[in-house]
């Protein structure tokens, strides 16, 4: 991961960033920390109008802000959003701390039977008879391009991953 540019929390133009070595690990494993403990993140993406929505995920594994898989059904409206066009963002957002990350990449269909097990929770059988080859299960992997890390407690970063 790298940053490849920061603005000050109050606002203003992206820059190269300008940190220090220190500085900008300490970003990256904040931002990094707060990925892995947001279990649910706000999906936004573009219905079939072409209208912005949103929607939440409950997060079933990630690679650090490289990757995040989550589940949902094929005839979900989501699930049709994803398929048609994959583009869309990921936001983690914390009321009490006021952390936010923004990342903004493609859902991809995750064919990886390991993957998909992994994701895979018990109670979804209501859902999904036919476990992890189930036709209406679908899990997404989200492969993040840029993320963006606040934390009101230094710069807002924008990251590569």
């Amino acid at each position: 991961m790298e940053i490849i540019s920061a603005k000050s929390i109050q606002g203003g133009e992206w820059k190269p960033a300008v940190l220090s070595a220190e500085e900008a690990a300490a970003a990256l494993a904040k931002a990094a920390a707060f990925c892995d403990a947001s279990g649910n993140m706000a999906l936004a993406a573009t219905d079939a109008a072409g209208e912005p929505s949103m929607k939440a995920v409950n997060v079933k594994a990630r690679e650090s802000l490289a990757r995040i898989w989550f589940v949902t059904h094929r005839s979900s409206a989501h699930g049709a959003w994803l398929l048609e066009r994959p583009r869309c963002s990921l936001l983690a957002f914390s009321g009490d701390t006021w952390e936010g990350l923004l990342l903004r990449g493609r859902a991809v269909t995750e064919e990886e039977a390991g993957r998909k097990r992994e994701c895979w929770r018990d109670f979804y059988e209501a859902s999904f008879p036919g476990g992890i080859d189930d036709p209406g299960y679908l899990c997404f992997r989200f492969e993040t391009e840029t993320a963006e890390y606040s934390d009101c407690s230094g710069p807002c970063v924008r990251i590569r991953p």
